[in-house]
């Protein structure tokens, strides 16, 4: 007996979604991208006016720590790092 024999099925069925249901979540999806990218941009943004703030103020640490949040944004923006660490990755670290 073959693993969907139970369900009164071959196989896993397969659902072909419409044209236009299909075309519609590909600009969702373009839509979601398009908004992540320009919040990434905001944030590298303010982390850089929050560095140069800090600087002013001879806030070292701070500007230092500031500075490595704005590098990784800088990463993901060109690609280089992901935009979130896998599960397993982050509960090893720990």
């Amino acid at each position: 007996m073959g693993k969907w024999s139970r369900f009164g099925v071959a196989g896993p069925l397969s659902v072909s979604l419409p044209h236009s249901i299909r075309i519609e979540s590909e600009l969702m999806l373009k839509n979601a991208k398009q908004r992540r990218a320009e919040t990434l941009d905001y944030v590298q943004s303010m982390l850089g006016q929050l560095r140069s703030m800090a600087e002013a103020e001879r806030y070292d640490m701070l500007a230092f720590l500031i500075e490595m949040a704005y590098v990784e944004a800088s990463d993901i923006i060109r690609g280089e790092r992901p935009s979130r660490i896998a599960e397993d990755e982050r509960d090893s670290a720990a």
